[in-house]
């Protein structure tokens, strides 16, 4: 038997011989119908093909996967329907079968549009068979099986790793950073403090010097006068009280950043709490600085009284994180060197809501209608994978019990509004 190649007999061949668009085939006795309906029924992608390429077998899943029903396939050339799923490389493999037995079957994960608009992905085989009864004859079976949800969860599991690990990771920076900045901070207010006083007691030397002047050897003068030149008092007087308040300003800014890492980062953190949502916001902001300082301000608007809600903290962080990143994206793609990026909190009976608005470049209809989309993406190969708002959505609505609405026009900027159940 050639390599590769599954053998069956005559009777079980007739059962994908389906002339009337159906399975069917000459009596196979009282297991007929059991088989054509298990053929039928399986939970996988079920095509035959004959010698000549043309379809004999479509079974139930593959209507439902690519919305072509059986009489629209059977006796059609598979060739026209590769076509039409865009798979060249399905096609390819189907005929290398076809002309050589011994060509080596193909398993491979392919995309095909899914009925909603979506794009799905199948993990899909082409087998080439050997009909015992004839041996001269040849079918080929293209098994497929559908595994788009696999595939986002998978994506979700490791963009959930990852964000682990950099928790893991930032909560270590954090605690590395924070003892340095902690005493730096310390000891740039003690000089701070130290200084107004010293600075009167110079001041109030100088006045003695002034005065004693007079009465002092030539040589004492002269070389007070050099000294007092060459430190040039008067500028540090004035000019270091200054650098000491710049200094524990910087300290406190670090402080901040360290802090909204600590509190960010959170890594393993999957069961709902009572969380703060200003304060999460504004740690993403913090967090996420580098990401729009050079392109957009942030104007925050953060109802003072807003409840805690009860959500999983991970999720939230993760959820502001890519929707602010995607919102100085819109702006940098703009070019608007003073773009502007919008956050609100507000708090209704049953829901908080959270709207993000940029001024970047907006979305047309038909990209808008597909940005929860897993795998979508407008950006360049490489700099999206089309999950960060597909991840959005599954966290507000599914894990949640959330839902996100956007409003957008093209040049105009994107408006996304997250509720969020308070309890």
């Amino acid at each position: 038997m050639a390599k590769n190649r599954q053998a069956w007999t005559g009777k079980e061949r007739d059962v994908f011989d389906a002339e009337d668009g159906q399975l069917s085939g000459e009596d196979l006795g009282p297991d007929r119908e059991k088989i054509k309906s298990i053929f039928d029924n399986l939970p996988f992608v079920l095509i035959s093909l004959d010698e000549g390429g043309l379809v004999r077998c479509w079974n139930s899943m593959a209507e439902i996967l690519f919305n072509i029903r059986r009489p629209e396939a059977i006796g059609r050339p598979f060739r026209d329907l590769a076509a039409r799923l865009n798979w060249t490389e399905v096609m390819q493999s189907v005929d290398s079968t076809f002309q050589n037995p011994e060509f080596d079957n193909m398993h491979k994960e392919v995309r095909y549009m899914r009925n909603d608009g979506s794009t799905g992905f199948m993990d899909l085989r082409v087998l080439n068979f050997l009909d015992l009864s004839d041996p001269s004859s040849q079918m080929v079976l293209v098994v497929g099986n559908d595994i788009t949800d696999f595939k986002i969860m998978q994506g979700q599991l490791g963009q959930a790793q990852k964000l682990e690990a950099i928790g893991q990771l930032a909560s270590g920076i954090a605690h590395e950073i924070n003892a340095p900045a902690q005493y730096v901070s310390d000891n740039l207010r003690f000089l701070r403090d130290s200084f107004s006083p010293l600075s009167e007691v110079l001041d109030q030397l100088r006045g003695i010097y002034e005065q004693t002047k007079p009465d002092l050897p030539r040589e004492t003068v002269e070389r007070t006068e050099e000294l007092l030149e060459n430190a040039d008092l008067d500028f540090l007087l004035e000019e270091v009280p200054y650098a000491l308040d710049q200094g524990a300003e910087g300290m406190d800014r670090i402080s901040r950043i360290v802090l909204s890492m600590k509190q960010f980062a959170h890594p393993g953190d999957e069961e709902k709490t009572w969380l703060d949502l200003n304060n999460i916001i504004r740690n993403a902001v913090t967090v996420t600085r580098n990401a729009w300082k050079y392109d957009a301000d942030i104007d925050l608007n953060l109802q003072k009284d807003l409840p805690e809600i009860r959500a999983i903290r991970g999720g939230i962080n993760q959820v502001l994180l890519n929707t602010i990143v995607n919102a100085a994206d819109a702006i940098k793609e703009k070019g608007e060197k003073e773009g502007l990026i919008s956050i609100s909190t507000q708090a209704g009976s049953e829901m908080v809501t959270i709207r993000i608005s940029d001024t970047g470049t907006g979305m047309p209809e038909k990209v808008r209608e597909r940005i929860f989309d897993p795998f979508y993406t407008t950006k360049e190969v490489g700099k999206g994978t089309g999950q960060g708002l597909s991840i959005v959505h599954s966290i507000v609505v599914d894990q949640h019990g959330g839902n996100i609405m956007v409003d957008s026009a093209p040049g105009e900027g994107t408006t996304f509004t997250i509720s969020l159940p308070i309890g």
